[in-house]
């Protein structure tokens, strides 16, 4: 069976691919057919899986798109406004590493996937970091 969903959050064929790639994670879909300028996605599947689950495969990849049904409302996501990242540190990379670990020294598009670079978080001094000696995981 296939069904069609709605997909948003994806600019480029990265994208694309990061999110084929998820989804076929499970076993019971054949295959995924993603419409990036439509935003839809056309999932083969050999039994029947809950939009929340096909969501959950993005989610676990850490992937920050929305799959919903077509017409409906996509849920909202956690607004990243809200998060307090610390100061960046001026160095700028793709964060589909297109380039590997290449770093730009200005903001702009990636040159290969034209998605927006993203800052470095700037390198934390003099952090002390304490471990249990009964159970090292614990810091």
């Amino acid at each position: 069976m296939v069904h069609e969903y709605s997909i948003y959050g994806m600019t480029c064929n990265g994208c694309v691919k990061s999110a084929t790639e998820a989804l076929s994670q499970d076993p019971s879909i054949a295959k995924v057919d993603i419409d990036l300028k439509a935003e839809r996605v056309k999932i083969e599947m050999s039994e029947h899986i809950e939009i929340e689950n096909l969501q959950k495969l993005l989610d676990l990849q850490q992937l920050h798109y929305t799959i919903h049904e077509i017409g409906k409302k996509a849920p909202p996501k956690k607004s990243e406004s809200t998060i307090k990242l610390q100061d960046g540190s001026g160095e700028y990379h793709c964060p589909m590493n297109c380039e590997g670990n290449k770093n730009y020294n200005q903001p702009g598009d990636c040159p290969v996937c034209g998605m927006d670079l993203i800052e470095e978080p700037k390198a934390l001094a003099n952090v002390s970091m304490y471990t249990c000696p009964m159970h090292p995981e614990v810091q």
